[in-house]
């Protein structure tokens, strides 16, 4: 699937709208949070701005999720990589994958960890 420049800018575009307004509502959701005397249409808006944030912090956490998992993949993919050509006896190979070794190691027991 090829995504067209137009595309990628409307996508961009689209991001960008949505982070403004979440940073709109959460300083919304701050400064009602400091007024301690709410009258009862500002105590609905508050907690109408609350769910919306806590939903919105689920989606954005699946989308955080998805993608470390998707760079951790490709983490595994290219210490594997570099794995093979370092058993095949390429030196730079070696030198990468020992480098890699720890920082991988840790990485799994946290992944491991956490599920």
């Amino acid at each position: 699937m090829s995504i067209s420049q137009e595309e990628k800018q409307k996508f961009e575009q689209d991001f960008r709208y949505l982070v403004d307004k979440y940073i709109d509502y959460l300083t919304q959701y701050n400064n009602f949070l400091l007024n301690k005397t709410r009258s009862i249409e500002e105590e609905t808006e508050f907690q109408t701005i609350q769910q919306l944030l806590l939903s919105i912090g689920v989606v954005l956490s699946m989308a955080m999720q998805a993608l470390g998992d998707d760079l951790f993949g490709k983490a595994v993919g290219l210490y594997y990589k570099y794995k093979e050509a370092a058993l095949a006896g390429d030196i730079n190979a070696q030198n990468v994958l020992n480098e890699l070794k720890p920082r991988f190691d840790a990485s799994l027991t946290s992944r491991i960890n956490k599920n």
